[in-house]
């Protein structure tokens, strides 16, 4: 992507973040995933870190009443990387937002087609910074990826099939991701690649 391209970009993201922040619901999944398809497979690590940056410049509503927000132990301390994740972060506080306003099935769509392309975004941005910093166990890290990626297509294709999907899975879903990958895998790959960084 271009520098204005990458403008464009970060533009079209602040302006998602304010339709946010006035109660506008799913309009970031919405924009990510129109970006996601207007960027075709080619994948640019500054579109993904604008991604991050904007979602994160979202108000915190401090209202407590979120089952996941975001906590200091998330933190892998490399902040383009800590700001993609808490965009996984919004999307269950999206989709608890949604179950609780008795829409979170009519959300499904929207939620899985943003975590479509929040994988492709964020897992080649990892993969790449893993690759470019020599980590020793990109191989494992990649099979781990493609395993939250199969997860995630299956979930789609039933989804779109009018398969049931509780939202109560999904959100399971969401938090062990959060839980396990990124405090368990993700910690570990950090770890090594802050002594190079």
């Amino acid at each position: 992507m271009g520098k204005v391209g990458q403008l464009e970009f970060t533009e079209v993201m602040r302006r998602m973040v304010k339709d946010e922040n006035r109660g506008v619901k799913g309009s970031a999944l919405k924009s990510l995933v129109r970006l996601n398809r207007a960027a075709g497979s080619a994948q640019d690590p500054d579109r993904s870190a604008a991604v991050g940056t904007a979602l994160t410049e979202q108000k915190n509503t401090g209202s407590g009443k979120y089952l996941v927000t975001w906590q200091p132990e998330y933190s892998v301390g490399i902040d383009a990387i800590d700001r993609q994740h808490q965009v996984l972060v919004a999307m269950i506080r999206q989709l608890q937002d949604a179950m609780e306003e008795g829409r979170g099935r009519a959300f499904q769509h929207t939620l899985i087609e943003g975590l479509v392309a929040y994988t492709n975004v964020h897992f080649r941005y990892e993969e790449d910074l893993m690759s470019e910093h020599g980590y020793e166990s990109l191989a494992e890290h990649v099979e781990q990826h493609r395993l939250l990626t199969s997860q995630v297509v299956e979930l789609q294709k039933k989804i779109h099939d009018g398969g049931a999907v509780s939202n109560a899975s999904l959100m399971l879903f969401l938090r062990n991701w959060l839980t396990d990958h990124i405090m368990q895998h993700d910690q570990k790959y950090a770890r090594a690649l802050r002594i190079k960084i």
